[in-house]
């Protein structure tokens, strides 16, 4: 049985500040926040796999943009589901990390 985690992280946090104030206008205008998923800016994503032999292996994904997205229901599963299609920059393949103890004592 293998365990996938997805860990993702923005490369450029964006942040909504006011910026100095000369007055009641801002000198420095506050970066417009995404109201859809296309908008944010490019991350990373980090995928790391264990299985209950303490056997790990993580891939890495640089740069993704978010193309589009998708939504699906299902009234025979109960399953509501959202999809989205993206590009990578950068690919770091699935490489091994070792063995781990993943219960002390174990």
């Amino acid at each position: 049985m293998l365990i996938y985690i997805c860990i993702y992280h923005q490369r450029s946090a964006v942040k909504s500040s006011a910026g100095r104030r000369l007055g009641s206008k801002s000198l420095i205008p506050s970066p417009a926040l995404p109201w859809f998923t296309d908008q944010i800016l490019p991350f990373d994503i980090t995928i790391a796999c264990a299985n209950e032999y303490g056997a790990g292996a993580s891939a890495k994904l640089f740069g993704v943009e978010i193309l589009n997205e998708g939504f699906g229901t299902s009234i025979d599963d109960t399953v509501i589901e959202q999809q989205a299609t993206f590009v990578a920059q950068t690919i770091a393949p699935l490489q091994a990390l070792g063995n781990a103890t993943l219960i002390a004592g174990a």
